[in-house]
């Protein structure tokens, strides 16, 4: 992957990463101010992830995007240890939780979890909480 299509790419998990911290933030304010600063980072994240997409998307259109070749058997093997973390857990859990489970980052999980959610397979319930798609 060319060096400018790598950070556009970062910039886009920079904005996911974001979207996370406002969820989480907000699910656990104690006082509306915090309310105000988690609906600023969210709505910084979507700005930021809209003009990111637009560069990508023009990258692609001109020819010049390409995928960096990623082994398909570590995403492959970690979405099954998140899916088997959620199913022995019979409840919605955070991602946290998982993660301590598999003694892994917690920022890994969530990126699986979003992986999860775009194919079906991971709802969220509630905020922040997410659990199989039964």
């Amino acid at each position: 992957m060319r060096p400018c299509d790598r950070m556009i790419k970062k910039t886009l998990e920079l904005a996911e990463e974001m979207l996370r911290v406002a969820d989480d933030g907000d699910a656990l304010r104690e006082d509306p101010s915090c309310g105000v600063l988690y609906g600023v980072v969210r709505d910084s994240a979507f700005r930021i992830k809209k003009l990111a997409e637009k560069e990508r998307e023009a990258h692609i259109k001109k020819g010049l995007w390409k995928e960096e070749e990623e082994s398909d058997e570590g995403g492959d093997a970690m979405e099954e240890k998140v899916l088997k973390a959620m199913k022995e857990a019979g409840k919605p859990v955070r991602p946290g939780e998982i993660a301590k489970a598999l003694g892994v980052e917690s920022k890994e999980v969530s990126k699986v979890i979003s992986e999860l959610k775009k194919k079906g397979k991971v709802i969220s319930p509630k905020r922040c909480y997410y659990s199989l798609n039964e």
